[in-house]
């Protein structure tokens, strides 16, 4: 409730308490787990604009969670078909994040946006069903726009590698997509 309190002041604060907790072990895990924390970060982004705090923080905050072992061994959001859809969903978030003329903030949101999806990857144990819908939803075009500036931040290099490593592993389906001459994926990273 306090994502969507009249003050960003307070939406900020709330953010900020939410993904400490999130990033602790054990009991933070379980409680944040029971709610609907992923669901409510996720509508944040409903109103995202370019370097607002409230989305970096609510994707921090996704993040933090995803990331978490306990929210992984708890299979918090990692079963195949809600893995698929949160992936997807994120991945459409940050393709409305500006390329050109992107700002610190921008680059600090696709950094913990497609660590994300690469973490509902690796959890997935690489589930060919989630590395073929997010080629399909057109991931792999999306990581070679942001060469110019991954070029540029060694932290954004690192995840789009990862994730485009990721989504490649084990999948012949993706490893063609990757191969074909219109996509323009580069023989080296």
């Amino acid at each position: 409730a306090a994502f969507f309190h009249p003050e960003e002041r307070v939406q900020v604060k709330a953010l900020e308490a939410l993904a400490r907790l999130a990033a602790k072990p054990s009991i933070a895990a379980r409680i944040l787990s029971t709610t609907s924390t992923i669901k409510e970060a996720l509508r944040a982004f409903e109103s995202k604009t370019t370097g607002s705090t409230r989305a970096i923080l609510a994707m921090e905050l996704v993040h933090a969670m995803v990331t978490n072992r306990e929210f992984a061994q708890m299979g918090v959001a990692f079963d195949a078909e809600s893995s698929v859809v949160l992936a997807r969903a994120l991945a459409s978030v940050l393709k409305t994040t500006p390329v050109a003329n992107s700002t610190p903030d921008d680059i600090r949101f696709l950094v913990a946006g497609i660590d994300v999806i690469w973490h509902i990857v690796r959890y997935s144990n690489y589930d060919d069903r989630i590395q073929t819908s997010l080629a399909e939803e057109g991931v792999l075009r999306y990581l070679l726009t942001l060469r110019p500036i991954a070029s540029k931040s060694t932290e954004l290099a690192r995840v789009l590698c990862g994730l485009a490593m990721a989504l490649a592993l084990e999948n012949t389906t993706v490893q063609a997509m990757m191969t074909e001459p219109s996509v323009k994926f580069p023989r080296l990273v």
